[in-house]
């Protein structure tokens, strides 16, 4: 489950969620045998609702954390490096190293 693709993640989540409404449809009376098909629709429109509705919160809590990075830059609170300062500080930090 872990190796699937984003699709097929999405996937297998759709068939267990259906599997379940029709387990649970069937031992309540949502659903006869005649419209058991209408457990797909319905868990697809709400799984694509939940789809959408995270991947909204997933920005907006996106958007708060880099506007809070850029704050604690701007206050000096964090230091930015560039990938040529980080390598000459290793390699000043080893050449101090016994060996």
């Amino acid at each position: 489950y872990t190796n699937l693709s984003i699709i097929g993640s999405y996937l297998v989540k759709y068939v267990a969620a259906t599997c379940v409404v029709m387990l649970f449809g069937f031992m309540v009376g949502w659903f006869y045998r005649s419209n058991f098909w209408m457990a797909f629709i319905y868990v697809g429109i709400v799984l694509v609702l939940a789809f959408f509705i995270d991947a909204f919160k997933t920005k907006k809590d996106i958007e708060f954390i880099n506007s809070r990075i850029k704050d604690k830059i701007r206050n000096g609170k964090i230091r930015t490096v560039s990938v040529a300062n980080q390598s000459q500080e290793i390699d000043q930090m080893s050449s101090h190293l016994p060996g």
